[in-house]
């Protein structure tokens, strides 16, 4: 029978390892669909792997990864079937035409670094690789716009989960989560009420 030390180094090691498949997938089906969200996501991984510090790095490379991977995805599948965009991906997020055309209209006023910036304003991320698709942008610019923006997103998330995971206790967390997410539902509410004007 392994000794209790020879198990907890065993759990010490495979805990956090584990999380880059789960991180992967998860943030693969976020930059793909949205969901889950990748701000609970990343702040819950910085969150419980503040007690692992070292494998911070190759969790936000793995989200990062995922969440272009999810995003390539989208961007092909519009930049192949642009039909397939108004009929199915469009009802499926409760997007109307008109909000992507207005978007369509801010890219090619602002060019390729909005779409950067856009990656980290949490409702309006999502029309990134619509975009791109929509546009016909070559897949390596995109796949740099989507790389750039994801990575940028998953550094501030996680090292904000991080900092509180050595900070506050779990039910604080989640306070804190909630603040967030009520802060960010105001600024996305505020948004939308003044472009609807």
């Amino acid at each position: 029978m392994p000794s209790l030390d020879t198990l907890l180094s065993i759990q010490t090691y495979l805990t956090p390892t584990l999380i880059y498949p789960g991180l992967f997938f998860l943030l693969t089906l976020n930059g793909l669909t949205t969901f889950p969200s990748s701000q609970l996501v990343y702040l819950s991984f910085g969150y419980f792997l503040s007690s692992y510090p070292n494998f911070l790095i190759c969790g936000i490379i793995a989200g990062t990864l995922g969440n272009t991977l999810g995003n390539l995805i989208m961007h092909i599948i519009i930049k192949r079937r642009k039909e397939w965009l108004y009929a199915k991906i469009l009802p499926f997020f409760s997007i109307e035409r008109k909000q992507v055309d207005d978007f369509m209209d801010i890219v090619r006023e602002r060019g390729s670094m909005w779409l950067v910036v856009s990656k980290l304003i949490p409702s309006v991320k999502v029309f990134v690789p619509i975009a791109t698709g929509m546009a016909k942008m070559n897949d390596i610019k995109a796949t740099i716009i989507f790389f750039t923006g994801s990575l940028i997103w998953a550094i501030g998330l996680t090292g904000i989960g991080y900092y509180f995971g050595d900070k506050v206790n779990l039910l604080g967390f989640f306070g804190v989560l909630f603040v967030v997410y009520f802060v960010l539902g105001l600024w996305g509410y505020k948004r939308v009420k003044a472009s609807k004007r």
